[in-house]
């Protein structure tokens, strides 16, 4: 490894520079460097590498800054990334020594060339690792997640998956202080866990390391460069869907009133008969929602579904009257619903999500030949399960499709009208003529060959979910 020689004076003055270049509104290189420098004295390979990142981005050609990441990346064991930079300042500033060295490490990495998986020119380093991290490629992802979070020295996901490697890998230490970053970046329970579990295999001097190495890296607000966003576990969701429900006995009335119909037709060709029923109601749903860990969600989804109206009229020469009734259909449901994300890139991700769910109905009934104006209810138990995608906005909001089904039916159906109670009922097997539907049953005493009205909400959905995490 190449030592780097640069005054002791300018170490001490490190401060008065930061200070300096934040009155005047901006940093230079060359105080990216002296930050850089000083923490790479410390030992705090992880935070110095963003600094001199931060120089090499102010001056691509800065051979002092291209040197001191490779240093870094060298003390990290992480040989093709220091080779990459080494050979660039070989180009610019070459000498013997340097020559000498870069040969060494090609050889180096050469002997180790199917555990490296350098990142790809013009591809997301995140994406990659994480294709690689579905594979159980631990070691070849390694490289990748690391370079991820230079890139985004804010984004917890590329430190979490970076310390998961690291401890699958055996790297113990260096998995703590990732995984620590993750969960100062992004705190929960299940990550700071973890953390104490890989600490407690660490002797007292390397816990200690550790903890500085992960206050440096995830409070660069220390040194002088702003903090990272607070963390954003909790968030509310707005998903606006369509279901597309079964609705089976209002089907099977409707086609039994269109058979009766054309039956009576023989003899009275006035009869007739026509009913409408909803195909697909809109369901509007807020969900709180809480990030367990960078894969998992929990919320609590509340929504409104406005089913519609199943409305049959009939009519006949000896009644002389068009009856007509309307079933006003809505459901309100709360459930829970967990969430399961597939990292497809750094701003992407694949979930599957299910739960639980209680669906009270309410069904408003008017009756034209008796009047009736009812209002009846019943509470329907079932579940939901959704695929989708995450497009994350920042840090902040998410975005993007989904899709499901939802398996739910409510019966039971009781109401009072002009101080009477009532129960609707659904023949099973009505006789030719008879309209399954009844709806002036005596309560908890269905007739022979009947059972509680069933309003089956079953069917697939889908939707856009619009999100936003504080």
């Amino acid at each position: 490894m190449i030592k780097l020689y640069r005054p002791f004076a300018t170490v001490l003055a490190f401060g008065a520079f930061l200070a300096l270049a934040s009155v005047a509104g901006a940093y230079t290189a060359t105080d990216y460097y002296n930050a850089g420098l000083q923490l790479y004295n410390a030992r705090n390979y992880g935070q110095a590498i963003q600094y001199f990142s931060a120089a090499i981005q102010l001056d691509p050609n800065n051979a002092a800054a291209l040197q001191g990441r490779a240093n870094c990346y060298y003390q990290q064991g992480q040989y093709q990334l220091a080779l990459d930079d080494y050979q660039k300042v070989e180009a610019l500033q070459p000498n013997p020594q340097l020559a000498a060295m870069i040969q060494s490490l090609q050889a180096k990495v050469g002997a180790s060339a199917p555990a490296a998986q350098p990142p790809v020119p013009g591809q997301d380093s995140f994406a990659q690792g994480t294709a690689l991290f579905q594979q159980q490629q631990y070691a070849q992802a390694l490289p990748l997640f690391q370079k991820a979070t230079q890139d985004n020295p804010r984004d917890s996901k590329a430190y979490y998956y970076l310390g998961v490697c690291q401890a699958q890998v055996g790297d113990y230490k260096d998995a703590a202080v990732a995984l620590g970053v993750s969960d100062k970046l992004n705190p929960n329970p299940s990550v700071e866990n973890y953390v104490a579990q890989l600490k407690s295999r660490l002797s007292p001097a390397d816990r200690q390391w550790v903890d500085g190495q992960v206050t440096a890296t995830a409070n660069p607000a220390a040194a002088g460069i702003p903090a990272p966003a607070s963390a954003r576990d909790f968030g509310i969701r707005f998903e606006p869907a369509v279901v597309f429900p079964s609705l089976g006995d209002f089907n099977a009335e409707a086609q039994a009133g269109e058979s009766y119909a054309k039956n009576l037709q023989g003899t009275d060709p006035n009869a007739s008969y026509s009913a409408s029923v909803p195909t697909g109601y809109p369901n509007i749903a807020i969900e709180p929602v809480l990030r367990l860990s960078p894969q998992w969600e929990l919320g609590l989804p509340i929504a409104l579904g406005l089913v519609g109206n199943f409305v049959e009229s009939g009519y006949t020469t000896s009644s002389g009257v068009t009856e007509t009734d309307t079933y006003a259909l809505s459901a309100f449901s709360v459930g829970l619903n967990a969430r399961y994300l597939f990292p497809l890139g750094k701003d992407m991700d694949l979930f599957v999500a299910g739960g639980p769910m209680v669906v009270p109905v309410s069904m408003n009934l008017k009756v034209t030949s008796t009047g009736a104006n009812a209002n009846l209810s019943a509470v329907g138990v079932g579940g939901q399960a959704q695929l989708g995608l995450d497009y994350h906005l920042g840090d902040s909001f998410v975005v993007g499709p989904f899709a499901g089904f939802q398996l739910v039916s409510a019966s039971g159906f009781t109401g009072t009208y002009q101080g009477t109670n009532y129960e609707l009922y659904f023949y099973s097997n009505p006789s030719p003529g008879q309209y399954p539907l009844i709806t002036d049953g005596p309560p908890n005493s269905p007739p022979q060959g009947t059972r509680p009205l069933a309003v089956d909400l079953s069917g697939p959905f889908g939707g856009i979910q619009v999100s936003a995490f504080f």
